[in-house]
Order: C-alpha cells, then structure tokens, then sequence
C-alpha cells in the first residue's frame, strides 16, 4: 500500500497513533519537514474491504489502487486533527524536525479503476477513523503505554 492506513491496532510507531499517544501524555511531538508530506489516508477496513474485492473480483495482473480522494492531508494537517479532536492546541504539542532520511514528500493514488473495475469506493471518513483511533489508545492505555513508540528494525 503505498496510501498511508490507519486505525485501531495499528503499529505504534505510525505517525497517527503515535500522535494520539503523544497528545495524550503532553509531549512534544517532532514533525519531520514541518510536517509537510501529502499523503493519501486511508482506513484499514476500507484497504481491506479493497483487498477482498481485488480477490473476489480483480483481474489476473491487474493492480488496483486504494485510496481516498478526501482524505489527501499534510501529515501536519492529520496531526493537528487529532490534537483539537482531543482538545490540545496543535502548536502546544508539536515541534518542528528536519526531514526524515528517505522521507516520501508524497503519496497520491487515484483508486478510479478499482470504483469502476472492483466497485469500491471508500467508506470511512477520516474525522471518524481518527476518532476510533484515539478511542482505541484511550480505551487500552493500560497496555500502550509501556510500549516503544520508535521503529526498531529487524533483520
């Protein structure tokens, strides 16, 4: 997937949780470019109401987008939706970082050929998934919060 998923579950490490996490604990928050890259959101059930589709009713060979059109926001913009939708001014909880070694300055899909070819379209709103999502850090904070919010890789 190269559209940004999101929702309850997701890797810590992830710039939507890891926000909701920060915001709940009054950190500062490093927004790497200022938080400028676009990105294409997109909530896990609708990627996998896509993948299914894809399976159910895709082509052999093709490749199928998924993605939302409405949800095209600055990494800046989706931090700054989770912090008023958690009642914290953005600027009290941010901090301005260089940008990230290998950072994307954009990603953007056009899911048109899987509407038409697959008959999917997105579903989930993005104020509606961020609400789950700080629903989900909230309701298991017990558990969350002794977790690393940093990527550790494996190899």
């Amino acid at each position: 997937f190269r559209s940004n998923y999101y929702g309850a579950g997701q890797q810590l490490w992830k710039i939507l949780p890891r926000a909701a996490i920060t915001v709940h604990r009054g950190e500062k928050l490093p927004l790497h470019g200022g938080g400028a890259a676009l990105k294409t959101w997109i909530h896990v059930r609708d990627a996998a109401r896509g993948v299914i589709a894809a399976l159910e009713r895709g082509r052999v060979g093709e490749v199928y987008h998924f993605s939302d059109a409405a949800n095209v926001l600055t990494v800046a913009e989706a931090v700054r939706r989770i912090s008023a939708a958690m009642g914290v001014n953005f600027e009290e909880v941010i901090e301005m970082a260089p940008v990230r070694l290998g950072q994307d300055p954009r990603y953007l899909l056009d899911y048109s050929k899987a509407g038409r070819e697959l008959g999917w379209r997105p579903e989930v709103k993005f104020d509606d998934g961020l609400r789950e999502l700080i629903s989900w850090v909230l309701t298991n904070w017990t558990t969350i919060s002794g977790l690393p919010r940093e990527y550790v890789h494996r190899a």
